[in-house]
C-alpha cells in the first residue's frame, strides 16, 4: 500500500528561501531532523512527503521552495484546526487507491485529522503519540534502530531460504565452499543444523574418497605385481 507522510513545520527554521526539507531542518529542529532521518532510512519517496504549516494552512511538498514567514505566537483555534484538517483530508482523498497516512505532528494538527481519517475509513498511524516534545527525537532514533533490525532480519531470512533451497544440489566442492563462508555466521542465520549436516556429509565424502583412492592404489599395486610375475 502506498504511504504518504505529513510532517509538522518547525518553529525554528531557515531565514532565506529554500526547499522545504531544508527550510525546516536545523540545529534546533531536533524533532523534524529526526523525522527526516527516519524518512531517509526507509528511502521514503520524496514526492509522498509533505510539510504542514498553520501559516496559510499550507500543505507543502518536499522540494517546494518556502519563503521565510513569521512564527505563530498562539495556537490556532479549534475551528481553524478542523478547517486545516479538512484541507489535508481533501489532499488524501485525491489519491487512488487511498494511501496509508503517516502523521508526524502534534495534537493541534493530529487530533482533528485523525478524527476525519477514521470517519472515512482511511488507515493511518500517529508517530510519537504521547511522547513529550523533548523526547520526540529519541523516539525516532528508536524507530530508526527498529527499521535497521527489520532489514537485518529480512536479510537473514533470505540467506536462510537460499541455503535451504539449494543444499541438496551442491557438489562436495560447493558444499565445502559454503561451509567455509557461513560456518562463523550459522547461528546468526539460524542454519546451524544445515551447516552441521554439510560438515558430516563432507567428512563422510572425504573418508569415502580416501577409501576409494586406497582401494584403487591397492588394485594398481596388485595388477603391477601380477604383470611382473607373468613376465617371469
Amino acid at each position: 500500500m502506498r504511504r504518504i507522510a505529513f510532517i509538522t513545520e518547525s518553529s525554528t527554521r531557515q531565514n532565506e528561501p529554500m526547499a522545504a526539507h531544508r527550510f525546516y531542518q536545523g540545529q534546533r529542529s531536533r524533532w523534524v531532523n529526526a523525522v527526516m532521518n527516519y524518512m531517509a532510512e526507509r528511502d521514503f519517496p520524496r514526492e509522498d512527503i509533505f510539510f504542514l504549516s498553520q501559516h496559510g494552512q499550507r500543505i507543502i511538498g518536499f522540494d517546494e521552495i518556502v519563503e521565510p514567514y513569521p512564527v505563530q505566537e498562539y495556537h490556532p483555534r479549534k475551528e481553524a484546526c478542523r478547517h486545516f484538517a479538512s484541507k489535508i483530508l481533501e489532499h488524501v482523498l485525491s489519491y487512488y487507491p487511498l494511501p496509508f497516512v503517516e502523521i508526524h505532528a502534534g495534537k493541534t494538527v493530529a487530533d482533528p485529522l485523525m478524527e476525519l481519517l477514521e470517519e472515512h475509513g482511511i488507515q493511518y498511524r500517529l508517530y510519537g503519540a504521547g511522547v513529550p516534545l523533548g523526547a520526540k527525537a529519541s523516539c525516532y532514533e528508536s524507530l530508526i534502530e527498529e527499521e535497521r533490525n527489520q532489514r537485518k532480519l529480512k536479510e537473514i531470512s533470505r540467506e536462510k531460504r537460499h541455503v535451504s533451497a539449494i543444499i541438496k544440489n551442491w557438489t562436495p566442492e560447493e558444499a565445502s565452499q559454503i561451509v567455509s563462508e557461513y560456518d562463523s555466521r550459522a547461528q546468526l542465520y539460524g542454519i546451524e543444523n544445515h551447516i552441521g549436516e554439510l560438515k558430516t556429509l563432507l567428512g563422510n565424502c572425504r573418508q569415502k574418497r580416501k577409501e576409494e583412492s586406497k582401494a584403487l592404489a591397492d588394485l594398481e599395486t596388485i595388477m603391477e605385481q601380477e604383470g611382473s610375475e607373468r613376465q617371469f
